[in-house]
């Protein structure tokens, strides 16, 4: 093969057999969660593409690449600057994306060793060139046979377990592939490359490797079952309430049929007194009779905000705990009774979001208010609920951070997990001194 064709061959591998692959991994868990449009995205992409490769033809064109230390530099210069890049146009909490990017970082490591052995063991007479053309070909087909079941690794088992969980959760795992990648870099630092032909170098990679991802796969499993179990506690919570509510009501309603047999029964005896009055023409005597039968009877001070039984107990809950705190509820609901959604899972809605929303008015003197509205459009389902507070925030990138613990809101968390289940999003913003929170859930059709 003609010299000029092999440098160009393997200036194009060098480019993009690196760049693509890795910034490809990099994006799966996070793809759609950008903070430009996709338009503006996909622009910057190849800009920034472009830049990569410019740098890479000077670095090619000056002979750097064909020496070791060179090579390291090489490496962490061009994962660090897709970190960068990852770290501007992905709205994610930067823990998370540590752990992603140094997760990619370790496999394509490994692919790097594994070419490394083949280039060493099939083609020693140009070891010296360590990004050479034959280097570069092995190195490419190593990410072809494994990029598929790696993209399915990310896409299948990362990808929920980023997308599920709190940012809190993944404050120290990103120490964990950081470590590998410290590991397997200090090890090939201090391995002779004239060994790297080996089996012993061969081996100790692949064993890097299975182990780090069995290590991977076992966080991820833990991270996605903490969070399901976590969503099941307050699951259960929110059923024990809504158990608990609906109790109150239904002994609410036996008092007031006790109540309505009761009156029933004296109305023959009211209507008797009255009507001896009307025949004696006392009329004085009538009106003070009625008067005072007015005033004995019960307020009726039941409240209907919707149709649904449930969602209107837990309402009625958290109506008079907020009215006897002073702040002023205004309730705006088209909720029927059946509509395909679960009432446990409104109850986590509302009564996570409720709650909060009491508990941020508690921290403010004045101007305490909380609205509740829902529209029902063919099937979607919209949700907002708005609240005063102080203004005091906690956040790690997208996701608001409780004010009683560590890590994102639990109450927060789970509205979340419930709008997922029915296709579509919750969504937390603050505007000034007024929290949103704007649920939208897709209606599923009721099974006859």
């Amino acid at each position: 093969m003609p010299e000029i064709v092999e440098k160009i061959i393997t200036f194009l591998f060098i480019g993009f057999a690196v760049l693509l692959p890795y910034l490809f991994l990099c994006l799966v868990p996070f793809w759609g969660n950008f903070k430009v449009p996709k338009r503006k995205f996909y622009i910057s992409t190849a800009i920034f593409s472009i830049c990569y490769t410019i740098i890479v033809f000077i670095a090619f064109k000056s002979n750097f690449l064909t020496y070791w230390w060179s090579v390291q530099v090489f490496n962490n210069v061009s994962t660090g600057s897709i970190f960068v890049f990852c770290w501007f146009m992905i709205k994610t909490p930067i823990s998370k994306l540590l752990f992603v990017h140094l997760s990619v970082r370790t496999y394509t490591t490994y692919v790097c060793g594994v070419a490394y052995h083949f280039e060493a063991k099939y083609f020693p007479y140009i070891t010296d060139n360590l990004l050479g053309f034959y280097y570069e070909v092995i190195h490419s087909l190593v990410f072809l046979v494994t990029l598929p079941f790696v993209y399915k690794f990310f896409h299948k088992l990362v990808k929920p377990a980023i997308a599920n969980s709190a940012p809190y959760i993944w404050k120290y795992l990103w120490i964990i592939p950081a470590i590998f990648v410290t590991s397997i870099s200090i090890f090939n630092e201090m391995y002779d490359p004239s060994h790297f032909a080996s089996l012993q170098y061969l081996s100790i990679i692949l064993l890097f490797a299975i182990g780090s991802f069995l290590i991977y796969y076992v966080i991820t499993k833990m991270v996605t079952q903490t969070e399901k179990n976590t969503l099941l506690m307050r699951n259960i919570a929110t059923t024990e309430k809504q158990l608990e509510l609906q109790s109150e009501n239904y002994k609410m309603l036996q008092s007031h049929i006790s109540e309505t047999k009761k009156a029933r029964h004296d109305l023959r005896h009211h209507l008797s007194v009255i009507q001896s009055f009307i025949n004696t023409g006392e009329k004085e005597k009538l009106t003070e009779y009625i008067n005072k039968y007015k005033a004995s009877l019960p307020n009726d001070s039941e409240i209907m905000f919707c149709e649904n039984f449930t969602i209107n107990s837990l309402l009625c809950h958290y109506f008079n705990i907020a009215r006897s705190e002073g702040i002023q509820v205004d309730v705006n609901l088209e909720l029927p009774e059946n509509m395909g959604i679960s009432d446990i899972d409104l109850c986590i809605i509302f009564g996570n979001c409720i709650e909060n929303a009491i508990e941020a008015c508690r921290r403010i003197e004045s101007g305490k208010f909380i609205k509740i509205n829902s529209r029902l459009k063919e099937d979607m389902l919209a949700i907002t609920i708005d609240n005063s507070f102080d203004g005091v925030v906690k956040k790690a990138g997208d996701a608001f951070l409780s004010m009683k613990h560590d890590g994102e809101g639990i109450g927060v968390s789970s509205v979340k997990g419930v709008a997922r289940k029915y296709g579509e999003i919750a969504q937390f913003e603050v505007k000034g001194n007024i929290f949103q929170a704007s649920i939208m859930l897709r209606v599923q059709p009721i099974k006859v």
